[in-house]
């Protein structure tokens, strides 16, 4: 939605620039226009930059971050989780639960999605 935006803004700047020499006003009333669709421009592209390195550490996840954050909550009441290289499993449960290191990331990557929305909406409260 933000890069529909922008080129929407590209393309206000372009006809403003195109339509200059035909209207009748003068430099003095285009010059703030330009520089308003510029900063919007600006603008535009810093909250898109932002939005994409928010979801990326929202959805990028390691195996090593995957076990941070399930012993950071304690997932299913364990904070011994440990990665291993067939997978992750929690030091206290006997037998032989292991979780794929990809449903661990997976999992992970959705517990930190929440933490994130309700660290939020507590903010906004």
């Amino acid at each position: 939605m933000l890069a529909e935006y922008r080129s929407k803004l590209y393309e206000l700047q372009w006809t403003v620039r195109t339509l200059q020499p035909f209207t009748s006003s003068s430099p003095e009333h285009t010059l703030p226009t330009r520089k308003t669709i510029r900063a919007a421009i600006e603008n535009t592209t810093k909250e898109r930059h932002a939005t994409e390195i928010l979801l990326l550490s929202l959805t990028t996840l390691s195996g090593y971050e995957a076990v941070e954050i399930f012993n950071r909550q304690k997932y299913e009441g364990h904070e011994d989780w440990e990665l291993r290289s067939s997978g992750v499993k929690s030091i206290g449960v006997s037998g032989n639960d292991l979780m794929t290191i990809q449903e661990a990331v997976e999992l992970a990557s959705l517990l930190r999605r929440e933490e994130y929305v309700a660290q939020n909406a507590a903010l906004a409260s």
